[in-house]
């Protein structure tokens, strides 16, 4: 995540739950610095209604006024600063110069070394304010906006909940020499490799590749797809017979990477599908998914979907930073599902590779670790819906919980 992040928007846009969402994305530890006064019944109303929503998990700090004090006191955590235009009255119902003030919180914002998410409003879009005090405030909100966001690495509107990047500026970190450089990677230690462990889901257990245990069922959910169209873009297969995909397991699938999984039915007990880790890398923090092969039983169900999250869970619990989804270009599912799982495009390497005697240019897509949080949210609530169900049908779409979740909201929201 980017160092300093301001977050704007109108009244009850949905700003302060997207904020918090953006720092609970950062790890267990966090930290809620409020400007906000208990002056009267309705602010003690609505303090009381955001530390409800934020829940257990932050510690609170409350500073009217001196906020880079209250920053530069507290820099062992991610911080969210809610918010800016409060602090701003606060001083100027105090009298204090604030234009001082201001200064004052840029120097201490360019000095932190744990990330900074600020709220603040748009005050500027509606009609002239009628008295003096009013307009005064109006144009210093407009300035304080403008200044925090030309220092901030990254600057978000919120608009009827929807969050829209108006800025993510990778100059605005700057080494000595002036060069643009990346976010300093803060308390981050390279993750273990994932264990040849099981994963238990609701629908679905994935078990370490087994030929004695798996290929047989493996090889008659396979042989459902008559026309052999799950091998078309994989680099191997289809097999002839059962012995033929033990040869296979025994050869290419039983390493640490890529480190193979078979998908059970829970229900049924049988192997219907593969999947494996890959191109495991963690001193860069990156994980692929990859040889993924869903028999006919398997393609279009929660039980597939199930295992993708199950696997991705379980890369970004170690503490994997990135977690990649490669496909030949020209497959239109792969990247079709890769989307509706919440991966991210990235681009097309050309020429990347060949098999089967073919040219194969691979599509790339991704979700990192401050993207996983919000994306682990929707699975949940999607898989849970799903059970719910007698007949393990959706009522919602995956891709609705994934809207949802990207774009940071709870179930109702906040301001």
């Amino acid at each position: 995540m980017t160092q300093t992040v301001l977050i704007t928007g109108g009244a009850r846009s949905g700003k302060s739950a997207y904020a918090e969402k953006r720092v609970e994305a950062l790890g267990p530890a966090r930290i809620y610095i409020a400007t906000a006064e208990a002056g009267d019944a309705e602010m003690v109303r609505r303090i009381a209604e955001h530390k409800a929503r934020r829940g257990l998990g932050w510690q609170s700090l409350e500073e009217p006024r001196d906020l880079s004090g209250a920053l530069s006191g507290s820099d062992t955590a991610p911080r969210l600063v809610d918010c800016l235009t409060l602090w701003l009255s606060n001083l100027m119902l105090a009298g204090q110069d604030w234009r001082a003030a201001l200064e004052g919180l840029c120097r201490t914002l360019a000095e932190q070394k744990m990330p900074v998410v600020l709220v603040t409003n748009e005050v500027g879009a509606g009609i002239v304010p009628e008295n003096a005090l009013a307009r005064a405030f109006r144009d210093a909100a407009g300035r304080v906006n403008q200044t925090v966001a030309a220092m901030a690495d990254e600057v978000v509107c919120v608009i009827a909940g929807q969050p829209l990047t108006l800025k993510r500026d990778a100059r605005a970190r700057r080494n000595r020499l002036g060069q643009p450089v990346g976010a300093p990677m803060t308390g981050w230690i390279p993750p273990s490799p994932p264990p040849r462990q099981p994963i238990e889901g609701c629908f679905v257990r994935l078990e370490p590749l087994d030929p004695t245990e798996h290929a047989e069922a493996l090889f008659e959910a396979f042989t459902a797809d008559v026309e052999d169209r799950i091998w078309t873009y994989l680099p191997y297969g289809p097999f002839a017979d059962v012995a033929g995909l033990t040869r296979w397991m025994e050869a290419q699938a039983l390493g640490a990477d890529p480190l193979f999984f078979a998908i059970l039915d829970r229900q049924t007990g049988l192997a219907l599908g593969l999947a494996s880790y890959l191109r495991i890398a963690p001193q860069a923090g990156s994980i692929e998914v990859g040889h993924i092969n869903f028999s006919p039983a398997l393609q279009r169900s929660p039980l597939a979907t199930e295992a993708m999250h199950l696997m991705m869970a379980r890369a970004f619990a170690l503490g994997y930073r990135r977690y990649e989804w490669k496909c030949d270009a020209l497959n239109a599912g792969s990247r079709r599902a890769a989307e509706r799982l919440g991966f991210r495009f990235e681009g097309v390497f050309r020429q990347a590779t060949h098999y089967k005697g073919r040219n194969r240019d691979t599509a790339w897509y991704a979700i990192l670790d401050h993207e996983w949080p919000m994306l682990d949210s929707a699975f949940t609530s999607w898989i849970e819906a799903v059970a719910a169900d007698p007949d393990r049908r959706q009522r919602a779409t995956l891709a609705a919980f994934v809207a949802q979740a990207r774009a940071g909201l709870g179930n109702e929201l906040g301001s």
